[in-house]
């Protein structure tokens, strides 16, 4: 596999839609060859990408599964999103960012597993001080917090409203090169993660990563 992936390769989408329980093979996302077991009947793909793969329960778009490659952290308020300066572009380097973000509340950092690949693993919130940095946000979300960008996105990843979410980071490489793979579980506030992170927690371990991924 081309160590340049994802970005040397033409972008691509398509909207899977409603998936059947058992092995989905993406088509775009990391060349075409990552697989996710789909737990049940009823859950959807809202994109399969060359720059993310998503998956939510039913209809239910508030609590949604999404795997990224080497995202970045952006500085605020500002779109198109500006990368924050200083970025290592490792798993640590994201999460200590995040740490440091003052709009956002760690709950947990710790451990854990994202495909087979030690990874690193934060679960975190809006900040109670938070000040809303999304230009974009409706009134009724904010304030919401701009958080990471990555080059064939149209906009960035930004949440509004009492969210929790959890972070998967895993250093890797293919192709000689290093990268990071992730893995976010996006909730709207904490009912909402306790019911659907242990599941889509499952998911992001037993995921499979293309041959010649590598720690």
């Amino acid at each position: 596999m081309q160590g340049c992936l994802p970005l040397c390769i033409t972008p691509q989408l398509t909207r899977p839609g409603r998936l059947s329980a058992g092995e989905y093979i993406s088509q775009y996302f990391f060349g075409g060859h990552m697989s996710v077991d789909i737990p049940e009947d009823g859950w959807f793909s809202q994109e399969d990408s060359t720059g993310e793969l998503k998956f939510q329960r039913g209809f239910d778009d508030t609590r949604t599964l999404d795997f990224w490659i080497d995202i970045y952290p952006i500085v605020d308020g500002i779109d198109p999103p500006k990368p924050v300066e200083g970025f290592d572009g490792t798993a640590s380097g994201m999460l200590d960012w995040i740490a440091a973000n003052p709009n956002l509340r760690v709950v947990s950092r710790e451990t854990g597993s994202l495909a087979g690949l030690n990874a690193e693993v934060i679960d975190f919130e809006r900040s109670p001080d938070a000040v809303n940095v999304d230009p974009g946000c409706p009134q009724f979300g904010q304030p919401c917090v701009g958080m990471f960008g990555f080059q064939e996105w149209d906009g960035f990843y930004s949440q509004g409203g009492p969210f929790k979410l959890r972070m998967f980071a895993a250093d890797a490489s293919w192709g000689g090169a290093d990268h990071v793979v992730y893995a976010m579980i996006t909730t709207a506030n904490a009912s909402g993660f306790d019911a659907f992170a242990p599941i889509a927690t499952t998911m992001v371990e037993g995921a499979q990563l293309p041959a010649g991924v590598q720690q």
